[in-house]
């Protein structure tokens, strides 16, 4: 009996803690919204965002021709690039 116990604790409980983060992230969403963002998920192609990332490594801004399918992945990667190398830069062992 007592590990059924010791389950029905650990669903308890588990389910205390899912009901405190939905009324956190309910929370942090509103206050997102007050502050005039909206939330939008976006699908990106892995490939294009790396071509867009070593752009970015090598800060080549021409966009390469898989960018034409998915020029937001490109840029999304070329912003991620060019922080990296920013971070090498500022950091040169």
């Amino acid at each position: 009996m007592t590990g059924s116990n010791n389950k029905t604790r650990d669903i308890t409980s588990n389910r205390k803690y899912l009901i405190k983060n939905a009324r956190g992230q309910a929370a942090y969403k509103a206050r997102m919204r007050e502050a005039g963002y909206k939330q939008i998920a976006v699908w990106v192609r892995e490939d294009v965002r790396e071509a867009g990332r070593q752009a970015g490594l090598e800060s080549d801004a021409l966009l390469s021709g898989a960018a034409q399918h998915d020029p937001l992945g490109w840029m999304v990667g070329f912003a991620e690039g060019l922080r990296q190398r920013e971070k090498k830069d500022s950091n040169p062992q």
